[in-house]
């Protein structure tokens, strides 16, 4: 792996992200086929923030493929989004971003017919619209974030035993989700999700505008004043480990944002790859009203 890894043109910073496995489960047998081990890092190719995947035989541990992909930019080599897919709002002068305002329908799921992995209790997988800001790109050290999560969950393999939920939620990350239990969220429902920064303190709240429920909160956070903000489709990742693929979500559909305290905005699509997540690149994105108004759609893959 380090012979194939030298050959990138360019490549530095190299650290390890995660690992994580591609698998079938035998409907014959109900036994899990490991297909692939995939080694994730983090590196600078040529300057430009990069995931690097090396994909090893289960059986020889020899690596069979390297992809290489931007996280700011088109792919190098790989067409597949990882565990998330929208857009960065970089500020590269003047104020820092100050606020974000988003909205999307609430997705209903099904269950895929590429499965979902078992996390101890069930076969589930998830899509989360939400809208955050951070003091860095990708927030590795903390996101003031608000939004909702479309769930498929069920007992047995292939679809069977399934049930949904849907909620709504805020974070300050890497402080765990608060799930806003006590209110009521459908698929179709039309979401607002507002993250602010004043002050030295985050504000976040996410309402339901069918039912005019909401929720949020405020704190400071150590990671100071934000300079980027991001609108994101996710899906969340696994308990035990690795990706979680999307489920049959069909599209997610930003509309009418807004990011405010802005000069000289550079928006870039924002992305995280890995195989197999059926989530789309993020389609253009459209500005009929400057940097207010602005929308954008992440499809099913």
């Amino acid at each position: 792996m380090q012979q194939l890894l030298s050959d990138i043109p360019g490549l530095t910073n190299l650290s390890l992200n995660s690992v994580y496995f591609d698998w079938n489960l035998n409907s014959t047998t109900c036994s899990v086929i490991v297909e692939s081990v995939n080694v994730a890092f983090e590196a600078l190719v040529s300057g430009m923030e990069t995931s690097v995947t090396a994909a090893e035989s289960p059986t020889t541990l020899l690596v069979e493929q390297v992809q290489v992909s931007s996280q700011n930019d088109t792919p190098l080599s790989h067409s597949n989004v990882g565990e998330w897919s929208g857009y960065g709002f970089y500020l590269y002068t003047v104020a820092p971003n100050d606020e974000i305002y988003a909205q999307w329908y609430v997705p209903y799921v099904n269950y895929p017919s590429w499965g979902c992995p078992f996390d101890g209790a069930y076969f589930i997988c998830d899509i989360s619209p939400w809208a955050g800001l951070t003091a860095e790109s990708h927030g590795r050290n903390g996101i003031a974030q608000a939004g909702t999560d479309s769930y498929v969950h069920c007992t047995l393999p292939y679809g069977l035993g399934c049930g949904h939920s849907f909620d709504e939620w805020y974070e300050y990350y890497p402080s765990g989700s608060v799930d806003c239990l006590s209110e009521s969220v459908s698929p179709g429902d039309s979401m607002e999700s507002f993250v602010a920064y004043d002050s030295g303190q985050y504000y976040t709240l996410i309402e339901d505008t069918n039912n005019g429920h909401s929720c949020g909160s405020h704190q400071s956070m150590s990671m100071g004043a934000p300079s980027f903000a991001e609108e994101v489709a996710e899906s969340l990742g696994n308990p035990l480990g690795g990706y979680i693929p999307a489920p049959d979500f069909g599209q997610v559909n930003f509309f009418d944002s807004y990011v405010g305290n802005v000069a000289n905005l550079d928006t870039v699509p924002n992305f995280n790859y890995g195989p197999g997540d059926h989530v789309s690149l993020p389609s253009p994105i459209s500005f009929p009203g400057g940097y207010s108004g602005s929308g954008f759609n992440v499809y099913q893959d």
